[in-house]
């Protein structure tokens, strides 16, 4: 009896040896997984603060004039461009390649450090002649300092207090910032600023070239669902205008034929 109680008492001993084993384990995991955490948001913490230093021409006037003289100093006097953007942490400029004038080349200072010149396609004057494109090119560079680009960090506060006022959007120095200058796809210069909240939602405020506001709107925030409805009234659209083309050629040729018959 006396044998069968010991090892009862050492079965359980045993027992309370590997739960206490197995909740030091799981207080050592929880340990290692907030210990983790604190240094995973310590790291973004500082990724966003190296980031935020590097993007001190949104908010700064004079760093902003900094930034105008770097490009100018890459890209050489009198730079003719079709695109230049500044975003966080750096910025980036197109323009017409020395070597090939039917080509372009990107260029793009990050993190401290220019990058390129890096080939373009060229997409926004279709499919024509090397002579052709080399023309159409000429008509669409225009002159970066043309553009009022140190009215930036002016706006972009501008472009915040609009947004967060209008109840419909929440921004800060620290959202997403993207400024841009450019020849769009359809051949029309863009400056504008777009400022993106955490739930995708974008404020948008386009400038003039001289830098004076020429419109704000705030955009809804990214939504797959409408977006899948949106191309589907777009196919839908598209299929009826093709149907009602048929249509009409179809009417048109009926009508030559009864003419012949006359």
């Amino acid at each position: 009896m006396n044998k069968i109680h010991v090892t009862y008492k050492n079965l359980l001993l045993l027992i309370t040896f590997i739960a206490a084993t197995l909740i030091s384990a799981c207080d050592n995991d929880k340990d290692a997984m907030v210990e983790a955490e604190k240094n995973q948001e310590k790291y973004m913490q500082e990724i966003q603060q190296k980031e935020h230093q590097q993007s001190m021409f949104f908010y700064d006037k004079a760093e902003m004039q900094k930034a105008i003289a770097n490009i100018n100093a890459k890209g050489g006097a009198n730079l003719a461009i079709i695109e230049v953007r500044f975003f966080k942490g750096g910025y980036s400029f197109i323009r017409q390649s020395v070597n090939t004038p039917a080509k372009v080349e990107m260029f793009k200072f990050n993190n401290g450090y220019w990058g390129g010149p890096s080939p373009v396609n060229l997409t926004i004057f279709g499919t024509i002649t090397e002579e052709q494109k080399q023309e159409a090119l000429k008509e669409a560079l225009f002159k970066f300092d043309s553009i009022n680009f140190s009215i930036i960090p002016e706006r972009i506060k501008e472009t915040i207090k609009r947004a967060n006022a209008s109840g419909i959007i929440s921004v800060t120095e620290d959202s997403d910032i993207i400024v841009r200058a450019e020849i769009a796809h359809n051949g029309e210069f863009v400056y504008d600023i777009t400022i993106t909240a955490k739930n995708t939602a974008r404020a948008v405020m386009t400038l003039n070239k001289d830098g004076s506001i020429a419109g704000y709107e705030t955009k809804e925030p990214f939504d797959p669902k409408k977006e899948a409805e949106k191309a589907q009234q777009l196919v839908e659209q598209s299929r009826k205008d093709i149907e009602s083309q048929r249509k009409k050629a179809a009417e048109k040729m009926n009508e030559i034929q009864q003419t012949f018959k006359k």
